[in-house]
């Protein structure tokens, strides 16, 4: 390769580059760790909401055919 016919590179080279990209890995699971906290805490809240919303339709209807 055009590394080793120069003779640049290396262990060091190939290593920190290792690192820089182990680095961006754990960033990234963080992230998409949290993002899915996330989301499921507000797919259960929404689903509550969604829940109450047909229980009061449901009444609202019952008033009308009622009257």
């Amino acid at each position: 390769s055009a590394m080793a016919a120069a003779g640049t590179g290396g262990f060091a080279v190939v290593a920190n580059g290792i690192s820089e990209a182990l680095v961006a890995t754990a960033a990234g699971i963080f992230v998409a760790i949290e993002a899915v906290v996330l989301y499921n805490f507000f797919q259960a809240r929404l689903g509550r909401i969604a829940a109450e919303l047909k229980l009061i339709t449901d009444e609202f209807v019952e008033l009308l055919r009622e009257r």
